[in-house]
């Protein structure tokens, strides 16, 4: 059973250094051949104030190519901001590798049976942050406050991850996290 869950966090980190390595050198000819089995992810219509948001947030985190906003229960991509368009077959994978990584069966044994070891709350994750490095690339995962199943996506370049602290990425993104949230779900109430 570990061995299953390694398997599958490797193919998710694969994914990710693939959309980080397209980010390094997208150019404006053809678009990358992705497997056929596309996954089951939508892209919600974003609202301006949540795009504006997210807009904002991009330019305040030093090397930030891009910011997600992924609902894992529904597979669906709630808002992105690049600094370089993407074709919708990467946005998507995107959605559905932190949705895979979020909620992979095994992780999620693991939380539970840690937090029975610890006596705590059982229904809330403990697995609130991920931080995963690649190749020239750092990418952050933060939950939500308000809602166990979004989740905050800040991908990184080489360059900006060697010069800034990785430290201070993270407490960037963690400082913006709550007025993209409160965006996010003003946009939901309108819907």
């Amino acid at each position: 059973m570990l061995v299953s869950q390694l398997i599958i966090t490797l193919l998710v980190i694969a994914c990710l250094l693939v959309a980080a390595y397209y980010f390094k050198h997208h150019s404006p000819t053809p678009t990358p051949t992705l497997p056929d089995s596309k996954p089951s992810v939508s892209i919600a219509p974003m609202s301006a104030a949540l795009s504006e948001i997210l807009k904002r947030s991009l330019a305040e985190i030093q090397g930030c190519q891009a910011i997600a906003y992924v609902d894992t229960q529904h597979n669906r991509l709630i808002g992105i901001e690049t600094s370089t368009p993407f074709p919708s077959e990467i946005l998507t994978l995107v959605a559905a590798t932190v949705a895979e990584l979020f909620t992979a069966p095994n992780l999620l044994k693991m939380s539970a049976a840690f937090k029975q070891f610890k006596a705590q709350d059982v229904d809330k994750s403990n697995f609130n942050e991920m931080v995963i490095r690649g190749e020239g690339s750092l990418y952050v995962l933060l939950r939500a406050h308000s809602n166990d199943h979004r989740v905050f996506v800040f991908a990184c370049t080489e360059a900006d991850v060697a010069s800034n602290n990785v430290g201070l990425i993270l407490h960037q993104a963690r400082l913006l996290m709550p007025q993209i949230e409160v965006a996010a779900e003003a946009a939901f109430l309108v819907e």
